[in-house]
């Protein structure tokens, strides 16, 4: 479907280049545009928890965020209407490097949407990175936020599982202000919960259920602070999640759902990124996660499980070399409620585990910039998980579907890579 569908488009391309220019044709408005980041890497994960597999030292090929799309902007009367439509590309056959178990699916949807924008601003409607996903970006220097070196993992994450912030939001609508005073301005977006199902009988109230899983209504605001050659940008973020996914809610501590019509969460960020003069930059980072569900046999039992998480960055350009570090640093969880009382043993959550849920990641990266579209890299990078803590890279983790158990509870995860980026 993936296919057929980036067939059609680029189809569409060629006829609106071949098209009349008149008033009513994109002919000469759309453009065709991508990115090939490929490296070579060499990564293992020892010290997981006993009885459990080892990864050892294993080298691939990682396909880090490729993409390939086609967008166009067309000047109307009182403003412009703009388009998008975008894929991920796999360029290492293993579905993001995920291992025997993954599809070989050459494509996947990236943001794409459609919009109209004029003096006061821009609306877009489709599948966006809104505000919180957006700055995500903005935690690290890496080119597209990519490679396992980047230090998305304890920085969007919850103890290693991704409860939605960090991801493309399906159905939504976005805002995005003019430029106001001094460089400042800010994003609203808004995601339906279109795929939720109530109703009574076989959809059972509600519709959150295994069979029915929720989908979650989502908004998010974003606040920017860029202003005309200034020392410091200002970044911020704030995301709420309501009926979220209760598969990814429960893993996070091995406690069972009770409710899964009652999952609520909050992601709140903070970046600040400055220019330092004569190629130094740095960066420091915040983020808070906050996440109340039903726990335990009973349906009224309320609980909470929260992380907060920090990371300092510096960059270095010398000529056409640039020279990157990051450490980052993410709290032991603090479960409360139900959350606590309905533990056990072997969960996250109980009292004799959740100390050991703390974990830090260092990442080293060079880079030489050929052109502002061409670059060739170097990193290197480690996570040190707490004794009950499961982190892993972001975008190829070392953990895969060809290994057993579905977490590395503590886990040291260590890659480093060389490759090439190159944009069109």
């Amino acid at each position: 479907m993936n296919k057929t569908i980036l067939a059609a488009a680029l189809g569409l391309l060629t006829c609106a280049a071949q098209a009349e220019t008149s008033g009513n044709s994109w002919a000469g408005l759309v453009n065709l545009y991508g990115v090939a980041d490929v490296t070579l890497e060499q990564v293992r994960s020892v010290n997981q928890a006993p009885g459990t597999p080892q990864i050892n030292s294993r080298t691939r090929v990682s396909s880090n965020n490729s993409l390939l799309g086609i967008k166009g902007e067309k000047e109307l009367l009182d403003g412009a209407a703009f388009f998008q439509l975008e894929y991920g590309v796999i360029y290492d056959g293993q579905g993001n490097g995920t291992g025997a178990g993954s599809s070989n699916n050459l494509l996947s949807v990236r943001d794409s949407f459609v919009g109209f924008k004029n003096k006061y601003g821009a609306l877009q409607a489709g599948v966006l990175s809104l505000p919180m996903r957006q700055i995500s970006g903005m935690l690290n220097y890496n080119p597209g936020s990519t490679s396992i070196s980047n230090n998305i993992p304890l920085m969007a994450t919850v103890n290693g599982v991704n409860v939605g912030f960090h991801a493309r939001t399906n159905n939504a609508v976005m805002y995005t202000s003019p430029t106001l005073l001094e460089g400042l301005k800010f994003q609203v977006g808004y995601a339906a919960n279109e795929g939720l199902v109530s109703g009574p009988g076989t959809f059972n109230t509600g519709g959150c259920t295994s069979n029915y899983p929720c989908s979650p209504n989502v908004s998010s605001l974003g606040l920017y602070w860029e202003p005309a050659n200034a020392v410091m940008n200002l970044y911020v973020a704030s995301e709420r999640r309501k009926d979220m996914a209760s598969s990814a809610v429960a893993s996070i501590s091995d406690v069972a759902i009770s409710n899964p019509n009652k999952n609520d969460g909050r992601d709140s960020r903070v970046v600040a990124r400055f220019d330092f003069g004569d190629g130094w930059r740095g960066l420091v980072g915040a983020d808070r996660i906050d996440i109340n569900a039903k726990y335990g046999a009973r349906t009224g039992d309320s609980g909470s499980i929260s992380r907060s998480a920090s990371t300092l960055g510096i960059s270095k350009l010398l000529g056409k070399h640039e020279f990157s570090a990051y450490v980052s640093q993410s709290s032991a969880l603090s479960c409360g409620g139900a959350a606590a009382s309905s533990a056990g043993g072997t969960s996250v959550c109980a009292s004799s585990n959740v100390k050991g849920t703390d974990a830090s990641q260092q990442s080293l990266i060079w880079r030489y910039w050929h052109d502002p579209q061409t670059v060739l890299q170097a990193y290197v990078t480690t996570i040190q998980n707490g004794s009950w803590a499961s982190y892993d890279f972001d975008v190829n983790p070392t953990l895969n579907a060809a290994f057993t158990p579905s977490t590395q509870r503590g886990a040291n995860p260590v890659g480093f890579g060389v490759g090439a980026r190159f944009a069109f």
